[in-house]
């Protein structure tokens, strides 16, 4: 990590010229070569597609995070679409001094997360100054972080993406799609890395976020199973059952009882 490059941001006071949560359909997309006073940062939380540079191109997908330093020429390439969505920030930093364009792969979420945290701050009408350069401080130093380290494998891109979309209708055939693997691959590698099939996996995530819906929401078992994407409840409960031992009626009484 160069130290003079986080002994800058530290030391920075940012400031948020424009921050925006808009698709490809979006007229405020720009897909004209263009450049802009500010630092950019993109995330990418749908999608894919290319940039061009003046000295050639980077391909990107989702979870993507590109910094753009002062003036750099760039240009999107990719379909103009609701599933293309991305946050977009203008962050006002003359203290930061980049040479080249800076893109990661947001492997765990952590990005994703201070890019939700800025933008929610920035549209508050009590919106706190102070805070959104903390976070963007933040946001900056660890996407230094994580440009310098290895990049996440694509096992571990495909746990996060079905982390996040856990609620979602996933099969095989749009995994394989997205993560560019073929399905044969993908089975093998993904019970290597976890133990698991992808089915297995997925129903394990849901049954712990069903815990805990349990626990710190009153919905009825019925809405539990709709809210993680179960067409049948009666499906729901036989596999909570099968996994945890208890109904999620059983599961909730034994909670309460013992608080």
């Amino acid at each position: 990590m160069d130290p003079s490059l986080i002994d800058q941001i530290y030391h920075c006071e940012p400031s948020l010229k424009f921050c925006e949560l808009f698709d490809g359909l979006s007229s405020l997309w720009d897909y004209s070569l263009h450049r802009h006073p500010y630092t950019e940062l993109i995330y990418r939380k749908e999608g894919f597609g290319k940039t061009e540079l003046l000295d050639g191109s980077q391909n990107f997908t989702f979870f993507d995070t590109i910094l753009y330093p002062v003036n750099c020429w760039h240009q999107d390439r990719f379909q103009a679409s609701p599933e293309n969505v991305a946050y977009c920030f203008w962050v006002e930093l003359p203290q930061l001094n980049l040479e080249h364009p800076i893109q990661v792969q947001d492997h765990d979420g952590k990005l994703g997360s201070l890019f939700s945290m800025i933008h929610e701050e920035y549209h508050k009408s009590s919106c706190c100054t102070k805070q959104l350069s903390l976070l963007l401080r933040v946001l900056l130093i660890e996407l230094i972080r994580m440009s310098e380290a290895a990049p996440p494998t694509n096992m571990e891109r495909i746990i996060q993406y079905l982390n996040l979309h856990m609620t979602e209708t996933i099969s095989l055939d749009t995994l394989s799609s997205l993560f560019f693997i073929s399905r044969s691959t993908l089975t093998k590698q993904f019970k290597k890395e976890t133990g698991k099939t992808v089915v297995e996996y997925l129903n394990m995530l849901r049954i712990e976020k069903a815990k805990l819906l349990l626990i710190t929401t009153q919905k009825t078992m019925e809405e539990v199973a709709y809210a993680l994407g179960y067409n049948s409840p009666k499906y729901f409960f036989r596999l909570f059952k099968a996994i945890t031992g208890m109904t999620p009626a059983g599961f909730r009484s034994s909670v309460t009882e013992q608080r």
